[in-house]
């Protein structure tokens, strides 16, 4: 986040050029996958260069945990199903690798 992300989405992910990403608030999609196919091809049209290129598949997985991670709108009480999902996503993607 702090090499690229951080000129455009803010130092704490709470916007600038680009928007906020701790609001749970997601444009394209709030799923993990929706935020990885997002950070991979970007959108063009509004700024955002595709990252597919230029981070490694483990990288951008390890991104989507990370910013998962700090998203405030992530209501995991509400979602009982969601909380194992998500443990294990981010024991995969995320802690192992930190």
């Amino acid at each position: 986040y702090g090499q690229a992300c951080f000129a455009c989405h803010g130092n704490k992910l709470e916007g600038a050029t680009g928007p906020n990403l701790v609001d749970g608030e997601w444009l394209h999609g709030g799923r993990p996958s929706n935020l990885y196919q997002s950070i991979s091809k970007g959108f063009s049209e509004k700024g955002m260069m595709a990252f597919d290129t230029m981070y490694s598949s483990k990288q951008r997985e390890n991104l989507v945990a990370y910013l998962l991670s700090k998203s405030s709108g992530l209501k995991i009480t509400k979602l009982p199903l969601a909380k194992p999902l998500l443990n294990n996503f981010f024991s995969k993607y995320f802690f192992s690798n930190c």
